[in-house]
């Protein structure tokens, strides 16, 4: 999560709001389906579909379709798994499908300095810390842009990780895991 922006008059204004990219759902790691950003208001709530927890690792599955004002979306699930074996890692995998295809694209939110690695990783480095970030979509081919946020507070990076062309369903698997 980036943080907040500092306060300005209009900054709980509702013509505003969401304007600003840090406060909406862009400068999340979070979705754009169809090109749309979560929209705001008490119907756009996740809800639990499947819970595991064991030693090993930790998921959760949230159906988060009703966060977007998608005609065509039918499905949105995202599952956050913690694997806690060996050194660990943590995967966020966003499982979609529409009624006609449309683009998709998952984001990663970071302060840290980021570099390709391979078509299908990210080195992000932090100080002494490092983490590599592979990311893939079976049958699909994924491209990365990046844009920096600056909206008043600490600058960061929006990396969005999306679907060469519009598609019927799919997923994307985000894993991170350190590195030493």
């Amino acid at each position: 999560d980036p943080g907040v922006i500092p306060y300005t008059a209009n900054i709980f204004d509702p013509q505003y709001r969401y304007t600003y990219k840090t406060i909406a759902s862009f400068g999340h790691p979070l979705p754009l389906v169809a090109g749309k950003e979560q929209q705001p208001g008490a119907e756009a709530k996740a809800k639990t579909i499947r819970t595991d927890f064991t030693r090993e690792k930790d998921e959760i599955t949230l159906d988060i379709a009703s966060a977007y004002n998608v005609p065509e979306l039918k499905k949105l699930e995202r599952t956050m798994s913690y694997n806690r074996t060996g050194k660990g890692s943590v995967s966020v995998s966003d499982n979609f499908e529409y009624s006609k295809p449309e683009a998709f694209e998952t984001a990663i939110s970071t302060r840290a300095n980021w570099k390709k690695k391979s078509a299908n990783s990210l080195l992000l480095t932090k100080g002494k810390e490092k983490m590599l970030v592979t990311f893939s979509s079976p049958g699909n081919k994924l491209s990365i842009r990046s844009e920096e946020i600056t909206e008043g507070g600490k600058p960061y990076s929006r990396i969005g990780i999306y679907i060469d062309k519009p598609v019927i369903s799919g997923v994307i698997i985000l894993t991170y895991r350190p590195v030493k």
